[in-house]
């Protein structure tokens, strides 16, 4: 039976920076991914600054500027009408979750080979006071000091431990998709308000840009078409449907697991907490609790206790910030508190500088 000191259970890239960060500390490590492959796909595009932070840690900070699309605001549209512009004093990064991971796996094998075990699925553990006996697919065993599961929000650790989380699913739901970019907005985000819900637009690399919307009460075909018609609606742009490399609905949930430590088993990510995807802070949330951990972790799991109950407070912050986000999302009548909401922050330099500093996750670092 091999020994290591910290199995991840999960290659994502809460899963893969902990790894990482564990690595450069010279611990002994495994990651456990149950995929082949890596997603071609990438739900998460925004890197905050405070996430950066990190990664820039592991020294990645020039290939991922590199390759990402620094944005410098957000214009802001009330029903199609442009309001102002919010800009932002530190630049989230647009660069597709993919290449997010694809970067992260290579510095990984560069400070551990071998560490990323994939088509390795965790089946079950067995937990004493001083270890945890993981049992793998294909009869592979695995002894640790402590397992951390970041595989996602069906997470098969948080199952197998028996650790309940709190929250609901919402009536809303978006549809979202990658097109060329022939807008005039350059790197900045778009945020369209309007009588009928909102619209998201975000640059990419390579002079690409997403959309997304949010889908009527009714149900809606989840084509490119449709995502098409609801722009133009909402916005009186006409998207290039021919270019659309990617579309995808998503629905949300609001879930804090109720502790993320239990004996010698931790979660991070979507694993311990999932939070509406709008405003783009769950991924960024997960990387700064694989930061928290790895500076935390002295071989005994009393060491990450504090830790991670701060880490949890933190994530329902977050919750209830992505909640909100959600909410300012939803059809905006023409008479709706909301409005004023938008044009006081915009008006006012102090709540602006404070709204972009919610935005970017920088007043939680």
């Amino acid at each position: 039976m091999e020994t290591v000191e910290i199995a991840v259970i999960g290659a994502g890239p809460v899963g893969l920076t902990l790894a990482c960060l564990l690595a450069q500390r010279g611990l002994k490590i495994a990651v456990l991914e149950a995929r082949t492959e890596r997603s071609p796909h990438s739900r998460a595009i925004g890197i905050h600054p405070p996430a950066l932070d990190i990664l820039k840690t592991l020294g990645l900070g020039e290939a991922l500027r590199a390759e990402g699309v620094a944005i410098g605001g957000g214009q802001v549209f009330c029903d199609a009408q442009k309001r102002g512009r919010l800009p932002l004093s530190e630049s989230p990064l647009a660069l597709p979750q993919a290449r997010t991971e694809a970067l992260l796996e290579a510095r990984l094998e560069a400070l551990a080979p071998g560490a990323l075990r994939r088509g390795c699925e965790f089946k079950h553990f067995v937990q004493d006071a001083d270890t945890v006996q993981l049992f793998c697919t294909e009869g592979e065993t695995l002894s640790a000091a402590l397992v951390v599961g970041c595989d996602g929000k069906n997470s098969s650790v948080r199952t197998r431990a028996a650790i309940t989380q709190t929250g609901a699913r919402y009536p809303d739901r978006y549809l979202m998709g990658d097109f060329a970019d022939d807008t005039e907005f350059g790197s900045d985000a778009a945020l369209f308000f309007s009588r009928q819900g909102i619209v998201e637009s975000f640059p990419l690399p390579h002079r690409k840009r997403r959309w997304v919307a949010r889908l009527g009460e009714a149900s809606c075909p989840q084509e490119v078409e449709s995502l098409a018609t609801l722009i133009f609606a909402r916005t009186g742009r006409r998207l290039p449907v021919q270019t659309c490399s990617w579309i995808s609905p998503f629905g949300i949930e609001g879930f804090v697991a109720d502790t993320l430590l239990q004996g010698r088993i931790a979660l991070l990510g979507d694993a311990a907490h999932v939070v509406s995807p709008i405003g783009g802070q769950g991924m960024n949330l997960g990387i700064l609790g694989a930061a928290a951990l790895a500076h935390a972790w002295n071989g005994a799991p009393e060491s990450l206790e504090s830790t991670l109950a701060t880490h949890r407070r933190l994530a329902q912050r977050v919750a209830q910030r992505a909640e909100f986000n959600t909410r300012m999302g939803r059809p905006l009548p023409i008479y709706d508190p909301r409005r004023a909401l938008i044009a006081t922050v915009l008006a006012l330099p102090p709540l602006a500088r404070r709204f972009a500093r919610s935005f970017t996750m920088r007043d939680l670092a």
